[in-house]
């Protein structure tokens, strides 16, 4: 399983130089130039603010050992999610079909890759 992970992290590794290089050559060689849309950029600036300056307010607030307890907690309950998808699919043979591709397309959709459903919501 571990190489799954390794292979996916050499996989965005590689691909961001390219990525660079298609977007420097994009706007490099063609004719028009980019226009920002200024009220889009406006309004996402106006709402994601408010969120910002309170997560500074309730970060500062926050005791340095309960932070660094809530983090380490969301780390390893990461970690046991990352297991337990590993574990339901090790026990899946045996199983009928349909069950067994849910489960892993479900597993490497979104535990592996250390996603949930809610990460979905960012591609509407």
């Amino acid at each position: 399983m571990l190489g799954h992970y390794v292979a996916v992290a050499l996989r965005n590794v590689r691909a961001a130089p390219f990525a660079s290089l298609v977007n420097v050559l994009t706007l490099a060689t063609e004719r028009r130039r980019p226009r920002p849309v200024w009220r889009e950029c406006v309004v996402l600036l106006a709402f994601a603010l408010p969120g910002a300056v309170a997560g500074v307010a309730v970060l500062r607030a926050l005791d340095p050992v309960a932070l660094q307890i809530a983090v380490t907690a969301g780390v390893l309950a990461t970690l046991a999610a990352r297991r337990l998808a590993e574990v339901a699919l090790d026990g899946l043979d045996g199983q009928p079909d349909q069950i067994t591709e849910r489960v892993t397309a479900f597993a490497e959709r979104y535990t592996l890759r250390g996603r949930g459903p809610a990460d979905d919501w960012e591609t509407l």
